[in-house]
């Protein structure tokens, strides 16, 4: 970044000219920002996407305009309220800031969860135990 102190990881999706090694089906963007305090950093952001920071670390300002950012600090969510195509990102102005950004297509779908598993469906949940339990998810060495 310009300041030189700064740095963005890009897991997927991409910031400025730096686009991710890994290609997703479907578009997605997981940026693990660290950015000096005082920074403002605009990043598009598709208007059918939900968005959402999640702070780990300081303080910022969080919003879709600079003139209508919100407050959000450590362990916080800031999620946006998607109406343009770029989302604004301020650091606070006596710290650093260290968080995720991420930004998907809404899934509009039911959702069971259970352990690790997370599928639509209860009988879908119970249907991964058993392959997990058969061995038929791989096994890692």
């Amino acid at each position: 970044m310009e300041d030189g102190a700064s740095k963005v990881r890009v897991i997927t999706g991409e910031f400025q000219t730096t686009r991710a090694v890994i290609e997703t089906k479907i578009p997605i963007l997981y940026l693990h920002i660290n950015f000096q305090a005082g920074m403002n950093i605009p990043q598009p952001a598709n208007s059918n996407h939900n968005c959402m920071a999640y702070i780990i670390e300081g303080h910022g300002l969080f919003g879709e305009e600079k003139e209508t950012q919100s407050a959000a600090s450590e362990e916080q969510l800031a999620l946006y309220a998607r109406n343009g195509d770029e989302v604004c990102l301020s650091s606070g102005k006596d710290s650093p800031t260290d968080l995720l950004l991420l930004s998907g297509r809404p899934f509009n779908e039911e959702i069971a969860r259970y352990g690790p598993f997370v599928m639509n469906t209860r009988e879908e949940i119970f249907e991964a135990f058993q392959d997990f339990l058969q061995g038929k998810m791989g096994m890692i060495s």
